[in-house]
C-alpha cells in the first residue's frame, strides 16, 4: 500500500536539534539520504500525522510546512518500561530547544509508540504499553 506524499525537511532545525540533544548527553543519531538524491522512506508513524497536516495546509491555501522527523528506537517494543525516564528526558529537552527557537514551530507527536496493546497484534501484549504511551 503506497501513500504518495512529498514534504521538505527543515535541515537547519534538524541539525541544530540533534546537536543540542547530543550536547545534553542524550543518545541520538541522524539519518541522511544518499547524496540527497534518493528520498528516505517514512513509515505510518510519520505518514498518518503528516496527512492531517498536509490536508489542513491545503484547506487554508498553504503549502505543506517543512518538517523534522524524530523516532524512538525499536527496543521500545520490548523495553518500553525501562525507557520511560530516558524518553521523558528526551521530550523535555526537545521542548526546551523548540521553545527557544524564534521561529513558530508546531510539535506533532504520533501516539501508540509501544504497539503492544493487544495480544492479537503483530507485537503481542505488554502491560507496560499503556503507561509507556501515557508518558
Amino acid at each position: 500500500y503506497t501513500v504518495p506524499m512529498q514534504f521538505a525537511l527543515e535541515e537547519d532545525l534538524a541539525t541544530s536539534l540533534r546537536a543540542f540533544l547530543v550536547q545534553r548527553g542524550l543518545k541520538v543519531t541522524g539519518l541522511q539520504g544518499f547524496s540527497d538524491s534518493q528520498p528516505l522512506p517514512v513509515s505510518w508513524g510519520e505518514i498518518l500525522p503528516l496527512t492531517y497536516v498536509n490536508a489542513s495546509a491545503a484547506a487554508s491555501g498553504r503549502r505543506m510546512p517543512q518538517v523534522v522527523i524524530l523516532s524512538v528506537p525499536y527496543r521500545r517494543f520490548n523495553h518500553s518500561a525501562e525507557m520511560l525516564p530516558e524518553l521523558m528526558e528526551l521530550g523535555a529537552a526537545v521542548a526546551a530547544r523548540l521553545e527557544d527557537d524564534p521561529k513558530r514551530i508546531a510539535w506533532l507527536v504520533s501516539a501508540d509508540l509501544a504497539h503492544t496493546h493487544l495480544a492479537s497484534g503483530p507485537y503481542g501484549f505488554c502491560p507496560c504499553a499503556q503507561p509507556f504511551d501515557d508518558a
